[in-house]
């Protein structure tokens, strides 16, 4: 498949920032003298920060694993105390750990492969969803491509999961990405607004967050799920993603995490009820919506293994390197690690955290 880069209103996805001195989580969380702390209940070593803040960049189902291992106890089986932080899109959430105000963040992939350029390079260490299982859904007075073109359609930032698939449904409808304009507004709430009000044609959602999206006469016009051949993507959608020197400075800290949060997406297959309560608390959502929304991003969840893979990462590439040239010949294996998935799986930990076992 190949991706354009059509008309862009915003500037490219991954900005420079400035570390906030003294602004990140706090060295109080650390274990005395920097040392590990004893060995976790998970049977791993214990985390060298064991008090650790992780962002979402959103309130989608498809985030639930990084919510729900709160509530459900996993990180702390893991020895660690985690402060679970919402942001408004996976921009801001790749800012504030670029920045230094959070340890971890569950983004698209994108932001690991926008940072492998800067000083400030970030790397993917679990995977918890690579599909791309979004529709595009447009306003009311759109009903064919045709009514698309020179319209815009609501993005959360280049190179996110809902931008490469609104490229996708626009190349899937005949149109060429030229035909639109793409504008970074934010996350969830803020695409369902602008198409609402007008100010943008269309936008593209995970299956999970449709119900919300097909208010006021809103309607989907490009399944994604139902594409096949070039139009089928495989692409980080959600991944634990830290500073790589994050990951150098707190191993069993990054694997302690890593393993919480494979061990949660195995919770919402197998503890599906207390899943949904999980994330329905976060979410402060309705259970019955938040059940529904859990059972629809449910096939899309994984691998569950949480192992990354470059395939995952090459479609982000090819969409950003249209946006930033500095992109285009980035080493991808730079954007993520297996590392912690491998430690896992030679410790014996790995198949009973990624099957209930």
């Amino acid at each position: 498949m190949k991706l354009g880069v059509g008309k862009r209103v915003l500037p490219v996805v991954m900005v420079t920032i400035v570390a906030l001195l003294g602004a990140g989580c706090g060295d109080s969380s650390d274990s005395p003298s920097g040392q590990p702390a004893a060995d976790s209940a998970g049977g791993i070593p214990g985390p060298e920060k064991t008090k650790v803040t992780v962002g979402v960049s959103d309130l989608s189902a498809s985030q639930a694993p990084s919510i729900i291992a709160k509530d459900l106890g996993i990180y702390e089986k893991y020895g660690l105390e985690v402060d679970v932080r919402t942001f408004e899109g996976a921009q801001k959430v790749t800012q504030a750990l670029a920045a230094g105000q959070i340890d971890a963040g569950s983004v698209s992939g994108s932001s690991a492969v926008s940072s492998i350029p800067t000083d400030r390079p970030m790397v993917t260490v679990a995977v918890m969803k690579a599909t791309i299982d979004n529709s595009l859904v447009v306003g009311k007075n759109i009903t064919s491509a045709a009514d698309l073109k020179g319209k815009s359609i609501a993005i959360s930032t280049f190179g996110s999961t809902s931008d490469i698939a609104a490229i996708a449904a626009i190349e899937a409808l005949g149109l060429s990405v030229d035909d639109v304009t793409r504008v970074q507004v934010g996350g969830t709430a803020a695409r369902i607004a602008a198409i609402t009000s007008g100010a943008a044609a269309g936008a593209a959602f995970v299956q999970a967050d449709l119900p919300g999206a097909m208010i006021e006469g809103n309607h989907v016009l490009v399944d994604l799920t139902e594409q096949k051949g070039d139009h089928q993507l495989r692409a980080v959608a959600n991944g634990l993603t830290v500073l790589s020197s994050f990951a150098d400075k707190n191993p069993n800290t990054t694997r302690a995490l890593v393993a919480a949060n494979i061990e949660a997406m195995t919770a919402m297959f197998t503890r599906t009820n207390e899943a949904v309560d999980a994330y329905a608390k976060f979410a402060n959502m309705d259970s019955a919506k938040a059940k529904e929304a859990v059972e629809a991003a449910l096939p899309t969840i994984g691998p569950r293994d949480g192992r990354p893979a470059e395939d995952m990462f090459t479609t982000l590439k090819i969409s950003l390197g249209g946006v930033d040239p500095a992109l285009k010949n980035v080493d991808l294996s730079k954007a993520y690690t297996t590392k912690f998935v491998d430690e896992l799986e030679t410790e014996g930990i790995l198949d009973k955290i990624s099957t209930g076992g």
